[in-house]
């Protein structure tokens, strides 16, 4: 009879070690999910759309990175998927299995913060007007007058508008191949001044998470989607309707890339990170 007791007990034990093993599986199956697409497909896609994607695969624990990386003339854009892991796996495939905490981690490209390092020219430039007048202050009647017609000149020529019909250098700007040499001295020399020429809005992109500014790349002569010579111009942070100062009467109802145009604007700075000569538009016309 102890030996029958015993039996059942063993049997009893077993039973309920089998129930509690399978609910113990089945509550792990619970937080088990499958990756909707592979670590591969994913890359250069739009890094919201991916995320919105592990989002309704149930995945809870994403994390955004940016990485600061891009260049004008890269295939990758702006907010395109550079790499995403599970948990530190680079190589998942679709329908891979990880727990729904598992740590995403989608890294994607950005353009390079602009140095807004404050230039010395302007400066430089006071100080040598001040130089000179306080040198003709000390000479005869004479040697003054001639000299302020000379301060009055370049005070002209300062506030020229530079184009391709009066400036050589800026004739290399616009049609030199990847000389970023001189696209940095022509930004720096020029710094304030006005340019003045045709171009074509190139790409545009909202500005980080902005979703009514934009920034803009303005590359020289017509539209062309296989690029074009010469420096690359950017638009920084502006509002298409407010900040581009659209002119003429072939305003279009949206802006868009591809679009031919005529701009008059300022030569900020040049962004050495991303080889970019940044300017603020003060006129535009669609040609």
């Amino acid at each position: 009879m102890k030996k029958i007791q015993g039996f059942l007990f063993t049997i009893v034990v077993i039973f309920f070690s089998f129930i509690l093993v399978g609910c113990n599986s089945e509550k792990k199956e619970d937080t088990m999910i499958k990756t909707p697409a592979s670590a591969k497909e994913l890359k250069k896609e739009n890094y919201e759309d991916v995320q919105k994607l592990f989002n309704q695969a149930g995945f809870e624990d994403i994390v955004l990175k940016e990485e600061a990386d891009l260049k004008i003339g890269l295939l990758s854009k702006e907010g395109d998927v550079d790499s995403i892991s599970i948990d530190g796996d680079t190589k998942f495939e679709k329908g891979d299995s990880f727990d729904k905490t598992a740590e995403v981690v989608i890294i994607y490209h950005v353009f390079p913060q602009e140095d807004s390092t404050p230039s010395n020219s302007k400066e430089e430039s006071s100080s040598h007007s001040l130089t000179r007048e306080n040198s003709t202050s000390n000479s005869p009647k004479k040697s003054e007058s001639s000299s302020t017609q000379e301060v009055k000149i370049e005070e002209k020529a300062d506030n020229e508008i530079i184009t391709v019909e009066n400036n050589s250098e800026f004739v290399n700007v616009l049609t030199g191949i990847d000389d970023y040499k001189a696209y940095k001295e022509f930004a720096e020399k020029y710094k304030n001044r006005k340019v003045e020429f045709d171009g074509n809005i190139a790409y545009m992109s909202l500005h980080g998470n902005n979703k009514t500014r934009y920034d803009f790349l303005i590359t020289p002569g017509n539209y062309d989607s296989n690029g074009n010579s010469g420096a690359n111009f950017q638009i920084n942070n502006k509002n298409v309707t407010y900040d581009l100062h659209l002119t003429g009467d072939n305003i279009p109802d949206s802006i868009s890339e591809g679009l031919n145009i005529h701009i008059i604007a300022t030569i900020d700075s040049y962004n050495e990170n991303a080889d970019l000569l940044m300017i603020t538009p003060i006129e535009i016309k669609i040609r």
